[in-house]
């Protein structure tokens, strides 16, 4: 097969599913072993609070227990890269050249053998929605699942991703203190 234009070799890299461009996944199904362990240990804490069966958090029973929990969260694609100085700066660059991230409402997640818990929901444009919560799985049936703190807010808080002129920081090393940035950020920086 020969490609003769860069239109034609763009187009025949995503008929092979590669993806050119950073979009945002609204779920991706993650398991815990996969992911920081401080999260998941943060998600585990925050999904037992209140529930009704908290010993079943933080373990899958498909058959028998598994330590092996899968995450549902929101993500954005090559979010994962974000470690490394050069592509983070391209990464977040990109993000705020896409995206428009609007506070839209507040809520409360439905009772789920847990309290309810509070969310924010952010329209990013395009009829894109990001809220501050995801989800994890847990009990015995695969579609028992609890709330938990969005993976990208806590990675943001907890990561060292976000490019400055002294190499990569936490969000609340990189960001000024103002009220409109705090009114949009809340407690996430």
């Amino acid at each position: 097969m020969q490609i003769a234009t860069s239109r034609e070799c763009r187009l025949f890299f995503k008929t092979i599913g590669v993806r050119d461009d950073i979009e945002f996944i609204k779920i991706t199904k993650v398991n815990s072993p996969d992911l920081p362990k401080a999260y998941v240990d943060s998600s585990n804490t925050f999904g037992k609070e209140g529930h009704t069966y908290p010993h079943l958090i933080g373990v899958f029973h498909p058959n028998t227990p598994i330590s092996l929990v899968p995450f549902y969260l929101q993500s954005f694609t090559f979010f994962e890269q974000t470690s490394k100085p050069d592509f983070a700066k391209l990464f977040w660059n990109r993000i705020f050249e896409k995206y428009t991230l609007t506070k839209d409402r507040t809520g409360k997640t439905p009772h789920n053998y847990s309290p309810p818990k509070d969310f924010i929901a952010y329209k990013l444009g395009g009829g894109i929605e990001f809220t501050t919560l995801d989800e994890m799985a847990w009990g015995r049936l695969l579609n028992n699942r609890t709330y938990i703190p969005s993976y990208i807010l806590w990675n943001i808080q907890n990561a060292k991703c976000i490019p400055t002129n002294k190499g990569l920081k936490l969000a609340s090393e990189s960001y000024i203190n103002k009220s409109s940035i705090c009114d949009l950020a809340g407690d996430f920086l």
